[in-house]
């Protein structure tokens, strides 16, 4: 009996090991994978492409155009257990292939309109302990941890706090960025291991 529950447990563990390791994108996106080969996959979704402010000069004159960015797009509205968020899919800018995922929720229907209420600092405080405690379920345990003051945006008593999940083709960083109030954000990227051949 004794033999039989070690040898379960030897199966469950290990089962667990192996899944840790095959942590190479996200979701149904896999490193490597086409722009084209995303937006297939995610089909049902809309996806709309990124845009940047390039700033042009014309007769003596700076203006910015906005211009489209080739190298990655959002998908929109994805339910992440029950949180509303943007999927940002970035391709390798040495190679066609996607290199990141980054998670952004959409924090804007809870987000108090008081600048002074301090609420928006308490939503992305919440959405960050929700990814944190979804993400430790999936992936275990973080192999690092740490909260830095953080400069941000005129505010100096802002903050920076990380948590990370390393595999060895994928990392997995999920990071609440504090300001003054309302100005923050939370972020959960999924990363090519640059070294990984795939």
């Amino acid at each position: 009996m004794k033999t039989l529950l070690f040898v379960a447990l030897l199966v469950s563990c290990g089962s667990f090991a192996q899944s840790r390791n095959e942590v190479n994108g996200w979701g149904k996106i896999k490193w490597g994978m086409s722009l084209a080969q995303v937006r297939k996959e995610y089909a049902e979704f809309k996806i709309v492409p990124e845009t940047v402010a390039w700033p042009t000069i014309t007769n003596g004159e700076m203006t910015l155009k906005t211009i489209i960015d080739t190298s990655k797009f959002r998908i929109t509205h994805f339910d992440f257990d029950g949180m509303d968020v943007d999927v940002v899919v970035y391709k390798n800018p040495k190679a066609d292939g996607v290199s990141q995922g980054a998670l952004e929720p959409d924090l804007s229907t809870k987000a108090s309109k008081n600048k002074n209420g301090g609420k928006n600092r308490f939503v992305r405080q919440e959405a960050f302990d929700h990814f944190r405690t979804l993400l430790i379920g999936k992936y275990g345990a973080p192999s690092n941890e740490q909260r830095v003051p953080q400069y941000l945006a005129g505010h100096e008593d802002g903050f920076e706090r990380t948590v990370m999940w390393t595999f060895p083709s994928t990392t997995i960083k999920l990071l609440l960025r504090e300001g003054e109030d309302p100005i923050g954000y939370v972020l959960v990227t999924y990363t090519l291991v640059r070294n990984n051949p795939m």
